[in-house]
């Protein structure tokens, strides 16, 4: 197991970044294609956080940055939303403007990057790399053959 000195990681993190993290705290390198990262290297830019709902069947996607919410619906609808902080939970719809259309753009590339990976089943590792190997940070000498 890799020695870490305790820290806190502060911000919105989603799940998707709970795998590479969790490897890296156990002193795992690995070149899986994780589509998160891992916490304990970003630094301070600000976090997000992918999210979804079916509020009366409309099946919404979205993406929380810091004091943005961006929600994408069907039909290419859009709705934008901003809080006072980061802190609070108060939520008013906001006025498109710049920084809202790159994040709309952000998330919009999140989502179809995605679904295309998955729906084309292009979400794999290359074939040399079957049966997985992994090596570890902590005891380089070691090998992990995963299934």
């Amino acid at each position: 197991m890799a020695n870490h000195a305790p820290s806190e990681v502060v911000g919105d993190m989603p799940t998707i970044d709970l795998t590479p993290t969790l490897l890296s705290l156990a002193g795992v390198q690995n070149d899986a294609p994780f589509l998160g990262e891992d916490l304990l290297t970003t630094g301070d830019r600000p976090g997000r956080a992918f999210l979804n709902h079916n509020h009366n069947r409309n099946r919404n996607i979205g993406m929380l940055t810091g004091d943005t919410l961006m929600v994408l619906g069907l039909q290419k609808t859009a709705q934008y939303y901003r809080r006072p902080s980061r802190g609070s939970d108060a939520f008013q719809p906001a006025a498109a403007d710049d920084q809202l259309r790159e994040i709309e753009r952000s998330a919009t590339a999140v989502f179809q990057t995605t679904y295309e990976l998955y729906e084309h089943r292009r979400y794999t590792l290359e074939p040399s790399a079957s049966p997985a190997v992994v090596r570890s940070v902590a005891s380089p000498g070691a090998l992990w053959r995963l299934p």
